[in-house]
This record gives structure tokens, C-alpha cells and sequence, in this order.
């Protein structure tokens, strides 16, 4: 039968001479921190007193710790001209990138420098060294806005942004009228964004973003119900053009087929503010000029016709003039 292991014991004398042993290492372990926290603290104060930028210091997300104030403005500089420098203009889900400049902000690298120069240096003082030094610190630019380029670039981006309300209206689609239903728009808000612009040009740049500010747009015509019986009686209707070459001084006639006709014309807003039965004066306009070729060869057509809405004519008349 197998004894059971003895712990080891240490009587009292073992202990006391023990002892110094372990307060010599207590005391070699504190004045190991004490020297470590010296020379980090002289460290820290030779390079607070230096012109250097404070470590963990960042503007436009360009690190710029340990650089001088010139060294950082150049940096910035490059990083601003380069593709380094772009803003996010976001409506909800949409989104778009383009640079700063577009928009007519322009970045003072110089002063941007000295801001970031002055981290741990001003009114944070020793204690904003540190947490830049921990935690990092991005320093706002100093940013100014040109509004006519502004205006100019917010014109340009509402090329891609902006969603113009649309009219109801009808279109022919082979056999017979259909309504397109009317639909709400949504268009930057240019004096708006300007203003924001102007008040803080650097919020935008800090983020990295910028919310556009939109408006809704509604539509002038919402209700073709009028329009669409008047259009249904040009179902069957075709129309004649009288052609008439004045170098020949000879006259014929051109029929246009009721289905051209009826898509020559759409829902429209008359100079009464009433919704009628409109042409689509591009249309004929198209029609004549493809036709040409089969009329002289590609010479100068002239078409004259009085439309009056809601009722088309039957004939028209178009002509060569005699210097073609």
C-alpha cells in the first residue's frame, strides 16, 4: 500500500531567510518601472519640445505623426491632388464619389499643418499628446469654399441625381392609346447645399461624406382623361401632305399613314393651363426630314401647317424653296 505524497514544509527560519531575497526583487522590479517611466517621460518631453508633429496625429485619414509642419503640409498636399482626397454625396441608398474640388472646396495644407502641430501643444496640452499618442486624433482641415464653382458642380452631379418628376401622358403603342401614369421627382436642393457649404465646409470633409439635401418635385399633369378621348378619334385618320417643289413648280401629295399620325401626339398643357391633346412637333418635324431623300435627294424641305390641339388637320403642306 502506497503512502500518500508529503507536501514540502517550511519551517519559520526558511522563510525569514527567504525573505530579503524576495524584497531585493520587489524593490529591483520598482526601480526597473521608475527608470522605464523616466526615460519615457523624457522621451515624451524632447519630443513635445521638438516642432514635430505629436504621434497618432491624422487630417483627411494622411497620417501625419512625426512630421515637421512643412513635411506635413506637403503631404497633404500631395494626398489632396491626388486620388487620395475623394467625398461620398449619398440621397438614402444612392451614392456617388467625386472629388472635393468639384464642389469647389479647396484645402489650406499650410494651415492644416499648424493645426495638427498644435495637438498636445494648446489648450489640450500634455494630456492630448497622450491620448493622440493612444487613441489617435484627426484634426479638421482648414477648407475654403469657391460658390460659383460649387454651384457649377452641383449642377454637373444633378445630371446623375436628380429625378425630375414626370407628366402623366399617352403614347401609341401599335393599336391603340395607353396612359402613362404620372410619377414624383426628387432634385437636389442647390441653395440649401451651398449654404451648408459655406457654414461648415469641413464637416463634410471630417466624415467623408456628404447627405445631399433634397426636395420633391410634383408633375403638371396628373389626369389625361381628356386628352385620351380626344386621341381615340385619331384612330382610323390618316393625314395628307401637299408637297410642293418650287424649283419644278410641281405639286403632290404624301399620305401619312393613321398609325405615324397617332404617334405624333401626346398629352399637353395648352396656354390656358388646360390639359389637351398636343402635337409632338418633333415628330412631323423627324418625319419630313427622313422623308426628304425621297423627295429630292436630301434638299431643303420647309414644312407650314396651322394645328390647332384637339383637332388635327387632314392636310398640310410642305415645300422646297427656290434656293435649295
Amino acid at each position: 500500500m502506497q503512502r500518500a505524497a508529503q507536501q514540502p514544509v517550511f519551517t519559520s527560519q526558511q522563510l525569514i531567510n527567504t525573505l530579503p531575497w524576495v524584497l531585493i526583487g520587489v524593490q529591483m522590479g520598482l526601480i526597473l518601472v521608475v527608470v522605464i517611466a523616466i526615460v519615457a517621460g523624457l522621451g515624451m518631453l524632447t519630443f513635445y519640445n521638438s516642432e514635430r508633429i505629436m504621434p497618432g496625429v491624422a487630417a483627411l485619414g494622411v497620417d501625419l505623426g512625426r512630421l515637421t509642419v512643412d513635411e506635413a503640409a506637403e503631404r497633404l498636399r500631395a494626398a489632396w491632388e491626388s486620388d487620395q482626397a475623394v467625398l461620398t454625396v449619398r440621397d438614402g441608398e444612392r451614392r456617388w464619389t467625386v472629388s472635393p474640388a468639384d464642389l469647389g472646396l479647396s484645402l489650406d495644407a499650410a494651415q492644416t499643418a499648424v493645426r495638427a502641430a498644435q495637438v498636445g501643444r494648446g489648450d489640450d496640452g500634455l494630456s492630448g499628446a497622450i491620448h493622440s499618442l493612444f487613441n489617435g486624433r484627426q484634426v479638421a482641415p482648414s477648407v475654403a469654399v469657391d460658390v460659383g464653382r460649387a454651384r457649377a458642380g452641383f449642377d454637373a452631379l444633378a445630371a446623375y441625381v436628380n429625378l425630375p418628376a414626370r407628366d402623366a401622358d399617352i403614347r401609341f403603342n401599335g393599336a391603340d392609346f395607353q396612359i402613362i401614369n404620372a410619377l414624383p421627382g426628387r432634385v437636389i436642393d442647390t441653395e440649401r447645399m451651398l449654404s451648408n457649404l459655406v457654414t461648415d465646409p469641413t464637416a463634410a470633409l471630417a466624415e467623408g461624406e456628404l447627405n445631399l439635401s433634397m426636395v420633391d418635385t410634383y408633375p403638371q399633369i396628373t389626369d389625361v382623361s381628356e386628352p385620351l378621348a380626344a386621341a381615340q378619334q385619331l384612330l382610323g385618320r390618316s393625314l395628307t401632305l401637299t408637297v410642293y417643289d418650287a424649283i419644278s413648280d410641281e405639286k403632290f401629295d404624301w399620305t401619312v399613314a393613321s398609325e405615324t399620325l397617332a404617334s405624333w401626339f401626346g398629352a399637353g398643357v395648352d396656354e390656358r393651363r388646360r390639359v389637351v391633346l398636343s402635337l409632338r412637333e418633333e415628330e412631323p418635324a423627324t418625319y419630313l426630314q427622313e422623308m426628304a431623300g425621297y423627295l429630292g435627294g436630301g434638299a431643303a424641305w420647309t414644312w407650314r401647317a396651322r394645328w390647332r390641339k384637339c383637332a388635327p388637320p387632314s392636310r398640310i403642306a410642305a415645300s422646297r424653296p427656290r434656293s435649295a
